[in-house]
This record gives C-alpha cells, structure tokens and sequence, in this order.
C-alpha cells in the first residue's frame, strides 16, 4: 500500500452530486479529488459506482422505492458502507498515482453522533 490515510468523520457531503469528503481530528484529510463549493471532497460517483459494483454487501446503488430520498440513500447506505469498508480495509482507491488506503480510526460511526451533526 502507497499511502494509509485515517478517517473519523465524513465533512461536506452532496449526495445528489455523490461527492463525499473525509476527515481526521477537525481537518481534512489529504487526496482529495477536487473542491465543491469551497469544500475538498475524496470520493466522487464514479468512486461510489465502482465501490458499490466491488463491493455490494457495503454499498448499493439509489432506488427511490427503498431509500426514498438520495439524502436517506446517503446517511443510511452510503456513509454506514464507506464506514464499514473502511473500518474491514478495503476502501482503496488511486490518488495521484498512488494506491491510497483510508481506514477509519475513531469511535464507531453514527449519523446522530454529537461530532458529526
């Protein structure tokens, strides 16, 4: 592995746009793809479609009939998968040519967590 890069919290979210962005301890994290808005994001939807066809017992794709909304879609299915891949360490992805692993390292994840609200 290139880089191992620790993650505690998912910042900046669009899922609509399916751009997701990482952090560690109150900054962000390095390797992000780009910016949205004024925030760096790291995962994108092509990242999300190539992740979900990878890995389809973490991620699956939007379906209006069982998720209802894209932001249900995201805090229920997206962020609890990219939690889980992170945290069993197969959430890796190349990054300025580098293969680049993010872990989770911090409490377990939760949408109603005081930090991530």
């Amino acid at each position: 592995m290139d880089q191992i890069i620790r993650v505690n919290r998912f910042v900046g979210v669009s899922y609509t746009k399916g751009k997701i962005a990482f952090g560690y301890k109150k900054a962000i994290v390095p390797y992000e793809l780009g910016v949205h808005g004024e925030q760096a994001y790291h995962v994108d939807m092509d990242d999300l479609r190539i992740l979900i066809d990878r890995h389809p017992n973490y991620l699956s794709y939007y379906n209006k009939r069982i998720h209802m909304t894209r932001a249900y879609w995201g805090k229920n299915n997206i962020e609890v998968g990219l939690y889980w891949l992170m945290q069993d360490g197969h959430l890796t992805l190349y990054r300025k040519r580098q293969l680049v692993q993010f872990i989770w390292s911090g409490p377990v994840w939760g949408p109603n967590h005081p930090e991530w609200k």
